[in-house]
């Protein structure tokens, strides 16, 4: 008989063994869950009509009734991988350390081979995908790594690509390396490719570089557009859907033909690409048929890389992009036709017909009851509302903390702007509502703005200066979709279309003549005196 004295501390090194090595055997039974239990689970695929433009509202209300599960339904019957498609070099141990995702791998058959590397083998993480009646047209790709940035460049380089859509940003998780220089450095050099940045232009929701590669060997050089959106949430999708339109808009005006494929690329190159590439082959299917097959399309786009599309709230948010592309269209005017567009917008058939300015105002969505409102019409709070019909939404209301919860408050906690049930609960009520306003200004200095109702001034005042930040940077205007969007924010916001078209007239009158700030203000005040006041409540 052999009797074994443990010490306490040896007990505690042994629980710990213990514990870890529960914890890794979980971990690797997880792993091998994705990899085989859920690739291999039964998937039938469903027959699935396209649907005319016509009938796109009312097929989205019906799938999306009763919690979406019509949408689950399509969705969960796209297999996730295709297993008769082998993937035998992503597999291969010499490559392994090349892959971002040990379950996210490119098929062999489509995917894009390098002619050479460094060290000698032509694997990159990295999917040819087909467009609307355009083979090849996009190149599907993880982030790169710091392993593998230069053959990220050897892709492009060798594919002869001009134009690289990045859906995600670097320091979310570290999901991408940053495979172009600062603007501080403007040079850096990745094995054979010299890469230098010539410019970067920042937008409200995308930023737009202008990179040169040198290819060391061939001793040539060649220009390569990047744009990276920037308004992509850490968990879930974007809100706005025609933010995605925009992107594939912008993307089209700098594609040319005769180059190679758009690399679009996120992470792991499947979910947000998946996105992206699908809504931009539906626009140009809806263009061409008057219809759309998103089903049809994902399950295609699923052939040529697993996972494409990767969550079902991606796959209804196609739907949504698609549905705002069908009811209001491209609503973006250059700032050089405003002058023409205003007059057109003006003019009437008959006295007795609308202008087509008013017209478009009837088009935009009433928000009517979309947000909760549980705190303002609180019986407690009515009495801070200075009107009943305008309450702030509760997803966006202002805060006020009391003195004893700011006075414990941590410095580390002081940019935190997020409400929980308990700060809800504890905060005193205030009838203000955060507005999302553009800052692609340098030194912006508004902190709040307010009127006697909080909407119908501010309200404008907040469109103006979207709406002239984007004629700044991107010289032209989505009136539409700014008022759109600042309604979902805020009740009583811009009650009538006239005031704002008129605002940005004035601002392509004055432009070129005086400073950004100074048409603000002048355009401000011209309308706030000569329109606001018949709105005030």
């Amino acid at each position: 008989l052999i009797l074994f004295c443990f010490s306490d501390n040896d007990k505690a090194v042994a629980g710990f063994l213990i514990f870890f090595l529960v914890l890794v055997s979980l971990a690797l039974l997880f792993v091998l869950y994705k990899i085989y239990v859920l690739q291999k689970r039964s998937s039938y695929l469903l027959n699935v009509e396209p649907i005319r433009a016509e009938l796109l509202l009312d097929t989205f209300k019906k799938k999306i009734a009763n919690e979406g599960c019509l949408f689950l339904a399509e969705f969960q019957s796209i297999p996730v991988v295709y297993r008769k498609f082998p993937m035998k070099e992503a597999r291969k141990y010499c490559n392994q350390t090349k892959n971002r995702y040990v379950d996210i791998l490119p098929y062999d058959k489509n995917r894009v081979q390098l002619s050479s590397s460094a060290h000698g083998s032509d694997y990159i993480n990295a999917s040819f995908i087909d467009g609307y009646k355009e083979p090849n047209k996009y190149i599907s790709a993880q982030g790169p790594t710091n392993e593998t940035v230069a053959d990220f460049w050897r892709m492009v380089w060798e594919q002869q690509s001009s134009i690289i859509v990045m859906v995600t940003r670097c320091e979310e998780g570290k999901r991408c390396a940053q495979y172009w220089p600062s603007l501080y450095r403007e040079t850096e050099i990745f094995e054979d490719f010299i890469v230098k940045i010539n410019g970067e232009d920042h937008f409200p929701n995308y930023l737009i570089r202008r990179l040169s590669v040198t290819n060391r060997e061939e001793s040539s050089e060649r220009d390569v557009t990047h744009i990276q959106f920037t308004s992509w949430p850490d968990h879930g999708v974007p809100e706005e859907p025609h933010l995605l339109l925009k992107l594939c808009r912008r993307v089209s005006s700098f594609q040319n033909p005769s180059k190679g494929p758009i690399i679009v690329h996120c992470s792991a190159g499947v979910g947000r690409t998946g996105t992206y590439i699908c809504i931009d082959a539906m626009m140009a299917q809806l263009e061409a048929e008057g219809e759309m097959d998103i089903y049809g399309s994902v399950v295609q786009l699923r052939r040529q890389r697993c996972y494409m599309v990767q969550v079902e709230a991606q796959y209804i948010l196609i739907h949504q992009a698609l549905l705002e592309h069908t009811q209001f269209g491209d609503t973006e005017i250059p700032l050089s036709e405003m002058h023409c567009t205003l007059k057109t917008l003006r003019q009437r058939d008959s006295d007795s017909e609308p202008t087509l300015l008013e017209t478009e105002f009837q088009r935009l969505p009433n928000y009517t009851n979309w947000r909760t409102q549980n705190t303002g019409v609180n019986e407690e709070n009515k009495k801070n509302n200075r009107y009943s019909a305008v309450v702030p939404y509760d997803y966006n209301r202002v805060l006020i903390k009391s003195e004893e919860e700011s006075s414990h408050e941590s410095e580390e906690d002081e940019d935190e702007d997020y409400l929980t049930e308990e700060d809800e609960e504890s905060g005193r009520y205030i009838n203000a509502s955060y507005i999302d306003l553009h800052d692609t200004m340098l030194n912006p200095t508004i902190s709040f703005c307010h009127v006697s109702d909080g909407s119908t001034r501010t309200g404008l005042f907040c469109a103006l200066w979207n709406i002239l930040d984007s004629a700044e940077t991107e010289k032209g205007v989505d009136i539409f979709q700014v008022v759109k969007t600042l309604r979902k924010e805020r009740q009583g916001v811009i009650l009538t279309g006239q005031c704002v078209f008129e605002a940005t007239y004035e601002f392509s009158i004055t432009a070129n003549r005086q400073s950004w700030s100074y048409q603000l203000l002048y355009v401000a005040g011209v309308i706030y005196f000569q329109n606001v006041p018949k709105l005030v409540i």
